[in-house]
């Protein structure tokens, strides 16, 4: 439904900067949201050690790319990121410098408790945990927000709200309508657009 604003005379000229303004930081945002999603090759990482890879960068960089364009309401200070194990491709953000995001984000690795998760955890990364059990975190969160975000939810019809596709290069992601309605965190409808949408199985 589109909404219609009115305007008085004297109040066009006052109104059409600020207007046009607004949608060219819009573009602006945009732009740096799609560079963080896509320029993951920017600095390779060394292979040598065999411990990390491109692919956990560009989970790093899409992961935090996502948190920069979601509400807490109320905002958590700072945010608890929980890495829940086991996971393939997280080694980056467990290895997260406060530094990197100004201290909003504290990230601890946890293993699978629905209902600890989902008092302590502000958003959660999931690794190789079924998508049944990413959705009892959902159910047991009451009335707090929860970022949720899965490398292993190829369908993502029930659990997290994102799901990574690691296939591809650069990775792309499903984002599951239903779960992000019920996670009560507001995300950016730009981040949205970027990723393929998906309805709840009926």
């Amino acid at each position: 439904m589109q909404t219609l604003y009115t305007h008085r005379p004297n109040d066009m000229l006052e109104n059409r900067m600020p207007y046009q303004i607004h949608q060219i930081l819009k573009k602006i945002c945009l732009f740096i949201l799609l560079c963080c999603f896509s320029e993951v090759y920017a600095a390779p990482t060394d292979m040598g050690n065999g411990t990390t890879s491109n692919k956990d960068e560009e989970v790093k960089r899409t992961v935090l790319g996502i948190m920069s364009y979601t509400r807490w309401v109320p905002p958590p200070t700072p945010i608890n990121l929980c890495i829940v194990t086991p996971t393939k491709h997280s080694s980056l953000l467990e290895k997260l410098d406060a530094s990197e995001t100004m201290n909003k984000i504290v990230v601890s690795k946890q293993n699978y408790d629905a209902n600890t998760l989902a008092s302590q955890c502000d958003a959660i990364y999931f690794g190789d945990i079924s998508p049944n059990d990413q959705q009892k975190v959902i159910a047991a969160r009451q009335s707090k927000p929860i970022l949720i975000i899965s490398e292993n939810n190829p369908n993502c019809e029930v659990g997290s709200s994102f799901c990574l596709n690691l296939e591809t290069s650069p990775i792309t992601f499903t984002v599951n309508l239903d779960s992000l309605t019920r996670s009560g965190v507001r995300v950016d409808p730009n981040v949205l657009l970027l990723g393929r949408k998906k309805k709840a199985a009926q």
